[in-house]
C-alpha cells in the first residue's frame, strides 16, 4: 500500500423500483481504504549529494574508474503511532545506466543489478552510481514482546511483494539492486517480518561511476543528474 493513498468512502444503496416485481431484501455496500499512520522521511542536504568538479586527470581513457563516495544520512519519523513500513528505491534516469560498465570499472566489485544511472549529456550515458545503506543505529519500536525499544535494528529484504523477508547479517553495509520488487525494511532478528517503528535513523552511502573518457562528449562541463525516488510502502 503507497503512502500517497487516500481515504475514501462510498455507499451504494440498491433499490427495486415499485413498478417492476419489489424485492424482499436489497444490498447496502459499504466501501473505503484506511490509511495508516503517516511517517516522514528525510535525508541530510535534502538528499542532494554534490560530488564537485571531477578533473579530466581522475578520469581513464582505457575504463570507467569510481571517482568518489560519500554518506549521507536518513531518518524515518512515524509522530501518530508505530508502523510497519517499506522502503523501495525508484530510479528516475534508469535508462541511462549502461551494460558492462559496472563491472569494468576500477575499485568497484558490484554488478549492472546494481547500478543506477547519472543520466545523459548529448546523448551518451555519463555513468553510474551505487546505493548501500546501514543498519539503523538509533531506533524506536514496538518489539516482539509487545514493549517499545530502543536498540540497533537490521535490514530485511523482501522480493515478493512482503510475503517473505531475508534478513541481513548484523555486521553488513547492504547493497540495494536497481529493481523496485525489492522492498527494504528493518527487523530486530533473523527471519523475522518488520518491526512496527516509531523513529529510526541510518546511513546511506553513495559510490560513482564515470564512464572512459573517450566514450564521453566533450568541450564542455558534463553534469552529473542521478536521480533515485524512494518510496515508502505501509505494510
Amino acid at each position: 500500500m503507497k503512502k500517497a493513498m487516500l481515504v475514501c468512502a462510498t455507499f451504494a444503496v440498491l433499490t427495486a423500483s415499485a413498478a417492476i416485481h419489489a424485492a424482499d431484501t436489497t444490498e447496502l455496500k459499504v466501501k473505503g481504504t484506511v490509511r495508516p499512520a503517516p511517517c516522514d522521511l528525510s535525508l541530510t542536504a535534502n538528499g542532494e549529494v554534490d560530488f564537485g568538479r571531477i578533473a579530466n586527470s581522475q578520469l581513464s581513457d582505457e575504463k570507467p574508474v569510481t571517482i568518489g563516495i560519500k554518506t549521507i544520512q536518513y531518518a524515518i519519523n512515524c509522530p501518530t503511532g508505530a508502523t510497519r513500513f517499506a522502503i523501495k528505491f525508484v530510479d528516475n534516469r534508469k535508462s541511462s545506466v549502461t551494460a558492462g560498465l559496472a563491472g569494468l570499472a576500477t575499485n568497484n566489485y558490484l554488478g549492472d543489478v546494481f547500478a543506477f544511472g547519472l543520466g545523459k549529456y548529448d546523448g551518451k550515458n555519463i555513468g553510474v552510481y551505487f546505493l548501500s545503506t546501514s543498519n539503523a543505529t538509533t531506533s524506536r519500536f514496538v518489539g516482539g514482546d509487545g514493549r517499545v525499544q530502543n536498540a540497533t535494528l537490521y535490514h530485511t529484504g523482501s522480493s515478493n511483494g512482503g510475503k517473505t523477508w531475508q534478513t541481513s547479517d548484523s555486521s553488513s553495509q547492504i547493497d540495494l539492486y536497481n529493481d523496485t520488487n525489492q522492498w527494504k525494511s528493518w527487523t530486530g532478528s533473523s527471519g523475522q517480518p518488520p518491526l512496527a517503528i516509531y523513529s529510526l535513523s541510518g546511513s546511506l552511502t553513495i559510490r560513482v561511476v564515470i564512464e572512459k573518457i573517450r566514450n564521453l562528449p566533450t568541450g564542455n562541463d558534463i553534469p552529473l543528474d542521478g536521480s533515485t525516488t524512494l518510496e515508502m510502502l505501509y505494510l
